[in-house]
């Protein structure tokens, strides 16, 4: 559900401390982020002191080394690194009564955080590259709390609130966030990967794959507009197995194996048996 900040001027102008672990794609543009909002970042764990003069921006950060040396004063700490090593690096963070620990992972549970008393989760819905700055304003940033504790809900909506204030912002539940995290793959992982095929395709036969643009944009629009079923087309909804076999054989002359077309156009058939053709 959507998620309305706490009007509760006392608790949103609280001074936060941040230490950001790990500046990898989601923690520099993270960083870069909160220091645009005006958030105290005061320290980064990094493994090279070189990456923190890419978003240094004339803020003064401190570079630290090691988890264990985190600074009592810190009373918000981001754990942006690889899934595998959240729980080992919540370990090593110092434990503190005031202090909420966060990370960033669509799929990891909260129990890799249980170390701390207070603690939560905070997803940016985006696929982040080093390369492309992201819009902020569009990503979703959904919000998982310690289960019945008032202090790292309240925390944690009062951080995003003063964070991320043009974003829309939700509150979920774990199995909702994990589930959200699958589909994200589909919409984000598994489409880039057709277009990688749709763009070999093009590259082997001198085609500009640009000229695909508007029918990826308007696929995605109307997909968001209404029901993705109600808008499926091509020879597989229409079991159109004349087209279907003449584009698996034109595949194989281009040294592409059918075998990930054949499967996807079974599904769409399967799903669509029933329809009106």
């Amino acid at each position: 559900m959507n998620l309305t900040p706490l009007d509760n001027e006392k608790t949103l102008s609280q001074n936060f401390k941040v230490c950001m672990i790990g500046l990898g794609k989601l923690g520099m543009h993270l960083c870069m982020k909160l220091l645009k909002a005006n958030i105290d970042i005061t320290e980064v764990v990094v493994r090279s002191r070189s990456k923190v003069t890419v978003f240094h921006n004339g803020k003064p950060i401190n570079a630290i080394f090691s988890p264990e040396n985190i600074s009592p004063e810190v009373n918000v700490v981001i754990i942006a690194v690889q899934d595998d090593n959240i729980a080992r690096v919540a370990a090593q963070v110092p434990v503190a009564e005031n202090r909420l620990v966060l990370h960033t992972s669509g799929t990891r549970p909260l129990s890799d955080l249980e170390i701390h008393p207070h603690h939560g989760i905070l997803y940016p819905l985006q696929s982040f590259s080093e390369t492309v700055v992201p819009i902020w304003e569009k990503i979703p940033i959904c919000l998982t709390p310690k289960a019945e504790d008032d202090f790292s809900r309240q925390q944690l909506e009062n951080f995003a609130a003063l964070a991320f204030v043009q974003n829309p912002v939700y509150c979920l539940a774990e199995h909702q966030r994990k589930v959200l995290h699958l589909a994200a793959v589909f919409t984000n992982n598994f489409v880039n990967y057709m277009l990688q095929e749709a763009y070999d395709l093009c590259a082997k036969n001198e085609v500009d794959f640009a000229i695909l643009a508007p029918l990826a944009e308007e696929t995605i629009r109307k997909a968001f507009m209404f029901n993705p079923y109600l808008m499926q087309t091509g020879p597989a909804v229409r079991h159109d197995r004349k087209t279907m076999d003449f584009h698996q054989q034109l595949l194989i002359e281009n040294g592409i194996n059918p075998t990930l077309y054949q499967y996807l156009s079974e599904a769409i058939m399967a799903a669509h048996k029933n329809d009106d053709v």
